[in-house]
């Protein structure tokens, strides 16, 4: 499977600045920090979500880079375990590893 990644490397963290009541993205690397996201602003809010539920999505975000790097190491060491033991053993295990292949696609194509 083809995993070459676009997205901004660093750390991905979130961060509310003194101006904004809302939670952002930013990616912590070597070349400096850069704005991913930010999840809502003062002039329109979060368009009825609490701040809450903006700080738990932003969460999510800053976590994409981290949870995408473990589900590709994970196919990539569990798959040909599971195809040595035959499909009609694990069916519902492949039809797992599909639905993270499409994940994966879905986060980088």
């Amino acid at each position: 499977m083809k995993t070459e990644t676009k997205h901004t490397k660093g750390e991905w963290t979130i961060f509310v600045h003194k101006e904004c009541t809302y939670p952002g993205i930013e990616c912590l690397s070597s070349q400096g920090n850069f704005s991913i996201a930010c999840i809502g602003n003062d002039l329109e809010g979060i368009q009825g979500r609490t701040k809450e539920e903006a700080i738990a999505n932003a969460k999510l975000i800053a976590a994409a880079p981290e949870l995408l790097e473990a589900l590709i190491d994970l196919i990539e060491k569990v798959s040909p375990i599971i195809m040595k033991m035959g499909v009609k053993k694990v069916y519902r295990e492949l039809l797992s590893i599909e639905q993270a292949k499409r994940a994966i696609r879905k986060a980088i194509e």
